[in-house]
């Protein structure tokens, strides 16, 4: 039997990147030339690792293009996970070496024109906030200057017009405080009864996975998205996927929509063969894969910012 090839779905973040001076003054941040100093500055990966909350974070590479700055940022762990097979009950270690650590990565993606970043997200790696403390960290070590960076999500104000001119809805995830007393569809109140949720947080997820012709029920997804836009009160987070039939009943042009705070995302399926090839996402895949998400994504991202030239 052929064994399929896994998949790594990722989201993208988008943010402003500024600075706050010691006078309150808030500025562009140009990340390129903080990324020269860097190199100049702190020129080993020693000198870049920090510690944030207990955990070890270091940028590793700062790759630029014609067009585009990267980093590469690693959180690194000390203790490492065991493997397992199917013919055994027995676990085994992963022998790491003294200067050999388990790492989780991620790339961000730095505009120089727009002073924006697109950030890669992934379940298990380090956050935009941990991200910007290190950023600061990083600042203090190379200048001398007062300087505060700060991120700035970017928020676009289409976002149920957009939703709207979408055919199909492929994912609804809704997370509520209260569902009982939200103005959420009873569709979705009677999954569970109220004694079970009472001062409880919940978190639904209803998806057609990876099927291109499945579609969540349009009265439904309809009711909910209205909802949330009429009434967002009790609930903590609306993240939604719509996307276009074409003539053959197949779904394309999916993009997901952040219903509560309408922040622009991206995302992306990478394909990463079958499991004897090794699953690490490769950086380099990943930046040119974010570079075509950002060169798709950039029109509404110059809207966002109030038509700023490009």
């Amino acid at each position: 039997m052929a064994q399929q090839n896994l998949k790594k779905n990722v989201i993208f973040d988008f943010f402003q990147i500024t600075a706050k001076d010691s006078d309150g003054k808030v500025n562009d941040f140009p990340m390129d030339m903080f990324a020269e100093k860097i190199v100049d500055k702190l020129s080993t990966i020693v000198q870049r690792v920090k510690q944030i909350n207990g955990e070890e974070i270091y940028l590793n590479s700062l790759p630029k293009d014609e067009d585009y700055q990267y980093f590469h940022i690693v959180r690194r762990r000390a203790d490492a996970p065991a493997i397992g097979n199917d013919n055994s009950d027995q676990l085994t270690d992963i022998n790491l070496e003294e200067n050999q650590f388990v790492v989780e990565d991620l790339s961000i993606l730095f505009d120089t024109n727009l002073c924006v970043a697109m950030f890669q997200r992934n379940r298990n790696s380090i956050g935009p906030t941990k991200i910007l403390e290190y950023f600061n960290l990083l600042l203090s070590d190379i200048s001398d200057n007062e300087q505060k960076i700060l991120f700035q999500p970017i928020v676009r104000n289409d976002t149920f017009k957009a939703l709207k001119k979408k055919d199909v809805i492929t994912k609804i995830a809704i997370k509520t405080s209260d569902l009982a007393n939200s103005n959420l569809p009873h569709e979705m109140k009677s999954l569970l009864t109220p004694t079970i949720l009472d001062g409880l947080e919940l978190e639904i997820t209803l998806s057609v996975g990876r099927s291109r012709t499945k579609t969540i029920q349009k009265d439904f997804a309809d009711q909910v998205i209205n909802s949330v836009e009429q009434n967002p009160n009790k609930i903590l987070s609306a993240n939604v996927s719509g996307g276009n039939k074409n003539i053959n009943n197949t779904t394309y042009n999916v993009e997901p929509f952040d219903l509560l705070r309408g922040r622009l995302i991206a995302e992306y399926s990478f394909d990463l063969g079958d499991k004897k090839s090794g699953n690490h996402l490769k950086s380099a895949s990943v930046r040119d894969q974010m570079h075509l998400l950002y060169n798709e994504c950039k029109s509404k991202i110059i809207a966002s910012l109030g038509n700023r030239s490009n």
